[in-house]
């Protein structure tokens, strides 16, 4: 059970803080700007595969999109650029209004063939949890999840309800631990960019 515990923590270190503080930061950065729209930015970031070419792409596009950012805060009157380590794929989500504004970026971002902010935001994600999980072995969550499970099912001390808020917590705290893993093959995908792109995100 101690290497289980062991196990969880580690993970859960390993989990990019950016990715446990999406919401927070992406609050933190939009509550700083002001609003003269209706309509709110909704991006949220999903993992895609990955491959070399939207990796060269991505990197090719960071530097623009990055000066683009620091660009529009100072026109807004933020006083502190975004910090990369916020969160990468939350770079321009404050700017995403008005519709002009969303039109320029998409079109700057179709220079490196990406059709949307969107589609870059899910590259980054995707390639901030590679870059992240590189560092670390891959782990079986599965065998630690039915491990986990099995202790709490053979725990005499407990009643049916406590046994299946424990069995429902567990299930809860795996679903976010692989929701933070690289989808297979993102890892072994930005391997040979490791150090690039550790370099052009700060990481």
């Amino acid at each position: 059970m101690h290497r289980l515990v062991c196990v969880t923590i580690a993970l859960l270190a390993a989990t990019p803080v950016a990715a446990q503080m999406e919401v927070p930061a992406a609050q933190a950065h939009l509550s700083t700007l002001p609003w003269n729209s209706d309509r709110l930015p909704d991006v949220k970031p999903v993992q895609v595969e990955l491959n070399p070419d939207i990796i060269d792409r991505f990197l090719a596009s960071l530097p623009v999109l990055i000066a683009l950012s620091r660009d529009l805060d100072l026109e807004v009157g933020r006083i502190e650029p975004a910090k990369l380590d916020e969160n990468l794929a939350l770079l321009l989500v404050p700017h995403l209004f008005p519709a002009e504004t969303e039109e320029a970026i998409n079109e700057k971002l179709g220079e490196f063939g990406f059709s949307s902010y969107t589609a870059w935001a899910n590259v980054a994600r995707s390639i901030g949890l590679a870059v992240d999980a590189a560092q670390f072995s891959k782990v079986d969550l599965s065998s630690f999840e039915q491990a986990e499970r099995r202790d709490v099912e053979n725990d005499p001390a407990l009643s049916p309800e406590q046994r299946a808020q424990k069995i429902e917590d567990i299930k809860s705290r795996f679903t976010a631990l692989v929701e933070s893993q690289p989808l297979p093959g993102n890892r072994e995908a930005v391997g040979p960019y490791l150090q690039r792109l550790r370099t052009a995100i700060g990481g």
